[in-house]
């Protein structure tokens, strides 16, 4: 019984050590080893590596003509990582009846008119490039005609942490939710 603890234990060693890579260990110094190469290249022997990943971040935008507290807008974008010209941004269009707007390939936020500021909420990492389980959860959410667009936004990082509780930290999404409520109120 002792034999089997020591081997298991040494087992743990050995994959702690190829898995946290950190400066000095033995990893980096075996970088072209058979354990650490398969991590680098996603063959793992039939384990799905994360090799894509989409971004889920608020952003925040002046209102336009004139900018207040009640004008500024808040919207969801979806970045498509591995591709610098894909991206998708949700928005609610205006009205007593809300429709969920969805904008392709805008490029990057920064540079929109009236763009206030980004605020990165999580990254989950996908089973391909073209994966669109992000994008067809978020489509499913209908808006609610008495909520404005910043209630939508906080229903919708609400369903998506439910949805991957692993990827999509509940502390992440709550601190994003109320640096979107600062930067709505503050202007900045």
């Amino acid at each position: 019984m002792r034999k089997k603890t020591q081997q298991s234990q040494s087992r743990v060693e050995r994959q702690m050590s190829t898995s946290t890579g950190a400066k000095g260990d033995s990893t980096q110094e075996r970088g072209n080893s058979r354990e650490r190469q398969s991590q680098v290249d996603g063959n793992d022997g039939g384990a799905m590596a994360a090799r894509f990943s989409q971004k889920i971040s608020i952003l925040v935008f002046r209102g336009h003509p004139k900018d207040s507290v009640d004008t500024r807008v808040a919207k969801l974008h979806l970045d498509f990582q591995e591709s610098e010209n894909r991206d998708i941004t949700f928005e609610m269009g205006p009205g007593p009846y809300p429709v969920l707007q969805e904008l392709t390939n805008q490029g990057p936020p920064s540079q929109r008119p009236h763009f206030l500021r980004k605020i990165d909420v999580a990254t989950v990492p996908v089973a391909s490039e073209l994966d669109m389980a992000l994008r067809d959860t978020i489509r499913s959410i209908p808006p609610n005609p008495e909520w404005d667009d910043r209630n939508w936004v906080d229903d919708v990082l609400r369903v998506l942490q439910a949805a991957w509780p692993l990827q999509i930290n509940n502390g992440d999404v709550t601190y994003a939710l109320n640096f979107m409520v600062d930067v709505l109120y503050l202007g900045y």
